[in-house]
């Protein structure tokens, strides 16, 4: 027998274990609470064929079934395929003669292993083979996901169709009463045989609940509209109702409203028309209800009049409001609503204070919901406006009382409004007569309008209020609206305006902006007149800046930037982010980080660079975030490099930071007249070395030339023999190891973030022109080995002219080995392998594999799909439909790919993830279900078909619902319409992000 108890060792639970494996008797009892994952792979490592299994294989089996089945998974997918049947068969009958609490025909992971580990061939055979009844009671356990369940009919559809119709109703049974996902019956339909589709249609006239006949007339509408409209309008029209108050039926009812069109108004009207006995405050919520009217506005446009004018007639002001927002969207100030929506406005605010009903069923006192309540009505107020404003000047008076609102997302609002709604010139007035208002909130409300205005006589008059402002937001309000125009006219501050302005903050001035902060100890910041700064004036310069909320400089200390000299002002600048660094970093203090990067040199940098990491460490993300902020504002290459660094790094794993640094790395290149793309190209580090000049290191007794080898890998050749040394010899100086040590260091981040850099511009189509080429990928000591060992490409226009790669001499070979020379004109790029014959493919294998080259990336033997001459017709992937997979792992995989979030729509739902292709002018979409911004561990998310549309055809953003909902949108494109290396990439995404491959 072999010795299992090998792995058990050092635990007393363990022990328990071990005893029952060697000599049987009670089983531990389920759960032991042993965090061993590890020691049940290893038990399961040892164990021998199937074939040859005994009593103690059993009770291993019998323990990890308990413990930890996702091993057993685990080690059923690492099994030959007919060892993994036997192996599932095994485990089938085991469950039948142990009794455990977790009974493995019970759980989904009997299904997940078997599909794993036979890809559905085998296993499909052995569930294919079961009676129809026992399939039934398998394929229905309540605990199945969504993937396993669909993976299973996937094999049903491809090689048992045999058995799908007498399953049919298993199969749609199994799905309905747990979920809205419409898949399963979408998959059905796609085989286009009658007997099947005729079994869905019996399905539909036989099914009881509600949201499942909405769900199953949605997808026989989606799949033949000519046909089945109005059968399923006759048929499910009345279940609209109830199904959107049944669990996740309102997912269903959009999809049924988005199948049938306006044809189905009749029935929506019916479900708005039921929310009046105000079942909405127990189950669905009203802001769900709100959501829903808003979806059907813009879907049925002007047909859904009839829908908002009875929501304008519920009890709930908010479906009022909504009510008249979607008559907005189609018919912007409509006179027929004008008296109505002036009662409604006012209405809101005289009940700024009354007790909404939510309050008054609370558990909480009324005292403490007075902020809630206040902004309930606040925003309530908010979506009212610009609705208002649509009528023009008829609501000019309500909007000019508004502006003296409490609150400042009214006010705002009522500006914008005003703005829009009437003319300049009484505009102007209305401004004027603020302004001598005590309340500086209203001044604020003026100073805004006239902002708004953009004439040069509100121009000026917002430069006579600066000089009689005492408000600090007043005055920040005008500095920012001002700077612009001041600069343009070359107006500049002096030092005397500056005194002035520090003798109206003395109060503040007299005591210190930080506690670490000690003014006399830093090096005195220079003026360019050559003067330096008192300790009292850099206590303004530090006091005004902690006012501004993110990096950028707050409008008052601006000036006082701007008289600086920045050349002469490093010392100071680093003085003070040390200052910051050796303190406990209070957030409120970000003030520091901000002025480094706007008065520092280069050497912020390296100060900056380890804390990133530290802050990552200690959970303060948002906080490294915002210092991204201040790298922006420092000279040099050294910033970018750090920005673009941290883009790659944190690209998937706190994406805010990546998100951060690459939109500052974007900003920074549009302000340089360049596309990020160019200025990624420019800030490549180039990690000591010169062009045209060799690195030579002093190692003690020998000399070392440095240079990038082909593995890209520092490499080491002593200067006198020419031979590779391996490692820098002892004899090196601290000094020298420690630098080749950092070198060896950057030049692996640099590999690393140049490899998924390149991949990326291969896909998208990147191309240089020539001289630009030659000047990176011959001369930069990085770059060069990419060129080397990549198939490169001329292209005339769009045309691929030729194809090679350099040597290290830096000239250009043939994959004949035949040297070649580059034209003068047009452009190269990545060759992509589709852009190749198969002749000129397997040629630059050969010539790989002849010198024993590998690519840094794949590129020759990237994965290959192209729709056959029969699937050129169609418009939607089907291969992802229904797979269920771990949320995290769906958002990981997807944006390592390149995917991005689309829109954020209902209860923060995400709707979609998609993909740019912009050389080809195309996006991929892929439709999600179930899949949320805060997703977790625990949460899953249900994949849906994917789909192309021409670039810009599709808008995202928080509640946009413009994503094709399925193939029959007249954006989405056929396969033959789509360029060949975005649908290739595309399909190998999917299978790289639904774990097919």
């Amino acid at each position: 027998m072999r010795d299992y108890t090998a792995v058990l060792k050092g635990d007393r639970k363990l022990g328990q274990v071990s005893r029952f494996i060697v000599e049987g008797g009670s089983p531990p009892k389920w759960g032991l609470d042993i965090n061993s994952s590890p020691v049940w792979q290893d038990l399961l490592a040892q164990l021998p064929p199937v074939a040859d299994f005994g009593e103690p294989e059993s009770r291993v089996l019998h323990v990890v079934l308990m413990e930890d089945p996702f091993d057993l998974v685990e080690w059923i997918e690492g099994l030959e395929k007919q060892e993994g049947v036997a192996a599932i068969e095994y485990l089938d009958d085991l469950s039948k003669t142990t009794k455990t609490k977790k009974a493995w025909q019970k759980s989904w992971r009997y299904f997940d292993a078997g599909s794993g580990a036979v890809e559905l061939d085998a296993f499909g055979t052995y569930l294919a083979d079961l009676p129809v009844k026992s399939f039934d009671s398998l394929f229905r356990t309540a605990s199945i996901p969504g993937t396993v369940r669909n993976n299973v009919l996937r094999y049903f559809l491809a090689h048992r169709k045999d058995g799908v119709l007498a399953r049919v109703s298993s199969l749609m049974g199994a799905w309905s009463h747990r979920s809205t996902e419409t898949s399963p019956i979408r998959l059905l339909l796609g085989l286009s045989d009658a007997e099947v589709e005729q079994a869905i249609v019996d399905e539909l006239k036989t099914e009881k609940t509600p949201f499942v006949r909405i769900a199953i007339g949605a997808a026989l509408v989606d799949h033949d509209y000519d046909r089945y409209a109005d059968m399923v309008l006759e048929q499910t029209g009345a279940d609209a109702s109830k199904a959107w108050f049944d669990g996740l039926g309102d997912k269903v009812v959009r999809e049924w409203i988005t199948a049938i069109g306006s044809p189905a108004k009749e029935s929506v009207l019916a479900v708005v028309e039921d929310w009046k006995d105000n079942r909405l405050h127990r189950d669905k919520g009203l802001d769900a209800a709100r959501k829903f009217l808003m979806f059907v506005a813009a879907t049925l446009g002007v047909e859904s009049r009839p829908i908002m004018e009875a929501a304008l007639e519920l009890p709930d002001v908010e479906l009022q409001i909504t009510g008249f927002q979607g008559i907005a969207s189609f018919d912007p100030g409509a006179a027929h609503y004008r008296e109505r929506l002036a009662d409604q406005l006012q209405q809101l605010l005289a009940d700024d204070e009354t007790v909404p009903e939510w309050a008054q069923s609370s558990w909480m006192d009324i005292d403490s919901l007075k902020p809630a309540i206040r902004e309930y009505w606040t925003d309530l107020l908010t979506d009212l406006i610009p609705v208002v404003a649509s009528y023009g000047e008829s609501f000019a008076t309500e909007l000019t009382q508004l502006l003296e609102h409490e609150f400042t997302p009214v006010r705002v609002a009522a500006v914008q409004a005003l703005v829009k709604a009437v003319a300049p010139a009484a505009a102007m007035e209305i401004a004027e007569q603020l302004l001598t208002k005590k309340k500086g909130s209203t001044r604020l409300s003026a100073v805004r309008l006239l902002i708004g205005v953009e004439s040069d006589e509100a121009q000026t008059r917002i430069e006579a209020q600066l000089a009689a402002e005492t408000d600090e937001k007043v005055r920040d309000e005008i500095l920012t609206a001002l700077g612009p125009v001041w600069s343009k006219l070359g107006r500049a501050f002096t030092l005397d305006d500056i005194e002035q302005r520090m003798e109206r903050c003395a109060k503040a001035l007299a005591k210190p902006v930080a506690p670490w902060l000690d003014e006399a100890s830093i090096t005195p910041l220079v003026l360019r007149s050559g003067e330096t700064l008192s300790p009292e004036q850099l206590r303004y310069l530090c006091l005004r800046q902690a006012r501004a909320k993110d990096m950028s400089a707050e409008p008052e200390a601006q000036a006082l930037f701007d008289l600086l000299d920045r050349d002469r002002c490093g010392d100071g600048a680093l003085d003070l982010l040390d200052g910051f660094l050796a303190s406990d970093q209070d957030a409120k203090h970000k003030w520091a980080l901000a002025m480094a990067g706007l008065l520092g040199d280069e050497r912020v940098v390296a100060r900056l660079a380890p804390v990133f990491d530290t802050w990552v460490q200690q959970r303060r993300g948002k906080f490294a975030e915002i210092a991204v902020g201040a790298l922006a504002h420092l000279p040099g290459d050294r910033p970018l490099h750090l920005l673009d660094k941290l883009a790659q790094k944190y690209r998937t794993k706190q994406k805010n930071i990546g998100a951060a640094a690459s939109a500052t790395f974007a900003a920074a290149a549009e302000v340089r007249g360049m596309t990020a793309e160019e200025l990624g190209d420019s800030v490549v580090p180039w990690l000591g070395f010169r062009t045209g000049e060799d690195r030579i290191v002093d190692a003690g007794t020998k000399s070392l030339r440095v240079t990038i080898g082909p593995e890209l890998k520092l490499r080491f050749t002593d200067t006198k023999s020419g031979k590779i040394v391996k490692s820098v010899p002892k004899g090196a100086t601290p000094e020298i190891k420690a630098e080749l040590k950092q070198a060896a260091a950057d030049l692996r981040e640099a590999v690393k973030a140049q490899v998924g850099r390149h991949e990326r511009m291969l896909i998208l189509q990147r191309r240089w022109p020539i001289d630009q080429w030659i000047e990176l990928y011959m001369h930069h000591p990085v770059l060069r080995v990419f060129g080397e060992r990549s198939v490169w490409g001329h292209y005339n226009g769009t045309a691929l002219t030729m194809t090679f790669r350099l040597l290290d001499d830096l000239t250009a070979t043939s994959a004949d080995d035949d040297e070649v020379a580059l034209p003068t004109t047009g452009s190269i790029g990545l060759v992509h392998p589709l852009e190749m014959d198969m002749k000129s493919r397997d040629a630059w294998s050969r010539h790989f594999g002849d010198h024993e080259i590998a690519t840094p990336f794949p590129q020759l033997d990237r994965g290959i799909e192209l729709p056959s001459d029969a699937e050129r017709g169609e418009r939607a992937i089907t291969n992802t439909d229904g797979v269920t997979m771990n949320a995290l792992t769906f958002r990981g995989r997807a944006e390592r790919c390149g995917w991005m979030r689309g829109s954020v729509v209902d209860g923060g739902a995400v709707s979609s993830y998609y993909k740019i292709y912009p050389a080809d002018d195309t996006t991929a979409y892929l439709l999600l279900d179930q899949f949320w911004v805060g997703a977790s561990y625990d949460d899953e998310a249900i994949l849906g078909t994917a789909l192309f549309v021409p670039a810009g055809s599709v808008q995202t953003g928080s509640y946009v619902y413009d994503e094709p909902q399925n193939d029959r949108d007249p954006r989405v494109l056929t396969f033959g319409n789509v360029p060949p290396i975005a649908y290739s990439e595309t399909l190998t995404d999917l299978r790289t992000i639904s774990g097919a491959e």
